[in-house]
C-alpha cells in the first residue's frame, strides 16, 4: 500500500483538531462535562478504529495466505496430471478425452430437447385455446341478430384470430426447434456409440486420470471460492474502517463549530470589553496528554490501511 499525502495531512489535522478543540462550554463545571462526554466518544471511535485496522490486517494475512495455497495446488495439479499423462499416454488420452467430449455434447442437446419439448407443449396449448376463442365468438355471432352487436362480435372474431395465427406461427417455430435438437441428440448418440467401440481399450485406459482430474479441479474451484469470500470480506471490513474514519471527522467539525459560536458569543463581555476569563479557558487542553497521544498515532495509522495502491484495484 502508498501512503497518501493528502489523505494523512487531513487525518494528522483532524487528530490535532479533536485533541485541543473539545472545551467549548460555559462554565469550568459545564466544560469539564461536556470535554468528558466528547472524550469518550473519541475514545469509543478510536477503538472501533483499532479494531477494524487489526481485523483488515488479519483478513489480508488471511488472503495472501489464500492465494499462495491456490497457487500451490495449480502448480501441483499440472505436475500431478502431466506424470500421469507421461505414464498412460498423451495420445490415448487424447482419444478418450474426445469421447468424453461428445458425451458432454449430449448431455447439452438433450437438456436444449427437454427445453424445446417444454416450449412446443406450450405453443400447442396455446393454439388449442385461441381457437376455442375464435369457436365461441363466432358462435355468439351466429345467435345474435342484433347488428351492433354483431359488428362487437365481428372485432372480437377478428382479433381471436390475429391470435390464432400468432399461436400457430409460434408452434410451427418451436416444432422446427424440437427437431432439429432431436436430430442433433440422435446423431451424437451415434458418434458416441462408434466412439466407444472404436476407442474402448484407450478410455478404460484414460479413466485415472480424468478421475484424477476432476477430483484437483474440484478442489482448485473450492480454493477459488474462498479467496473471493476473503476479498469480499476485505471491502467489507475497510468499508467499516472508512465509517469510523468519517465518525471521527464529523466529531472534529461539529467541535469547530461550537468553538466558533462559543467565540463570537464569550469573547466579550456585555460592556463592550474583551473576556480574559474565557480567553484563558480556550487554552486549555480538553483530552489529557496521554489521550491526545493516543489520538494522533491511531489517526496516522489510519492512513496506511484505508489508501490502497489505485494499481492494486486495477
Amino acid at each position: 500500500m502508498q501512503l497518501n499525502s493528502v489523505f494523512f495531512g487531513k487525518k494528522i489535522l483532524l487528530a490535532s483538531t479533536m485533541a485541543t478543540a473539545i472545551d467549548d462550554c460555559d462554565n469550568c463545571n459545564g466544560r469539564q462535562r461536556a470535554s468528558s462526554e466528547v472524550a469518550s466518544t473519541v475514545r469509543s471511535e478510536l477503538e472501533k478504529l483499532n479494531a477494524a485496522t487489526d481485523g483488515i490486517n488479519h483478513i489480508e494475512t488471511e488472503f495472501e495466505e489464500a492465494n499462495m495455497t491456490l497457487e500451490k495446488m495449480i502448480n501441483d495439479a499440472v505436475a500431478h496430471l502431466g506424470k500421469i499423462t507421461k505414464k498412460i499416454g498423451k495420445s490415448c488420452i487424447d482419444k478418450a478425452m474426445a469421447h468424453l467430449e461428445l458425451e458432454e455434447n449430449l448431455k447439452k442437446a438433450e437438456d436444449d430437447l427437454q427445453e424445446a419439448r417444454t416450449w412446443l407443449e406450450d405453443a400447442k396449448l396455446y393454439v388449442k385455446t385461441a381457437k376455442e376463442a375464435v369457436t365461441q365468438a363466432e358462435a355468439r355471432a351466429s345467435s345474435s341478430e342484433n347488428k351492433d352487436l354483431n359488428e362487437d362480435i365481428q372485432n372480437e372474431i377478428n382479433q381471436a384470430n390475429v391470435e390464432f395465427s400468432k399461436a400457430v406461427n409460434r408452434r410451427n417455430e418451436y416444432f422446427k426447434r424440437f427437431e432439429d435438437c432431436t436430430q442433433i441428440a440422435r446423431d451424437l448418440k451415434t458418434k458416441i456409440e462408434s466412439s466407444g467401440k472404436k476407442y474402448q481399450k484407450q478410455i478404460r485406459k484414460s479413466r485415472p486420470y480424468f478421475e484424477q482430474k476432476h477430483a484437483l479441479y474440484k478442489g482448485l474451484e473450492q480454493q477459488r471460492e474462498r479467496v473471493k469470500k476473503i476479498e469480499e470480506g476485505i471491502r467489507f471490513a475497510k468499508q467499516q474502517y472508512s465509517e469510523v474514519l468519517g465518525n471521527l471527522e464529523n466529531i472534529s467539525e461539529e467541535i469547530h463549530r461550537r468553538r466558533r459560536n462559543k467565540a463570537v458569543s464569550m469573547s466579550f463581555t456585555k460592556d463592550g470589553e474583551p473576556n480574559e476569563d474565557f480567553r484563558k479557558s480556550m487554552n486549555d487542553a480538553s483530552l489529557n496528554e496521554v489521550d491526545q497521544k493516543k489520538l494522533i498515532e491511531y489517526m496516522t495509522r489510519s492512513s496506511d490501511h484505508l489508501n490502497t495502491d489505485e494499481n492494486d484495484n486495477k
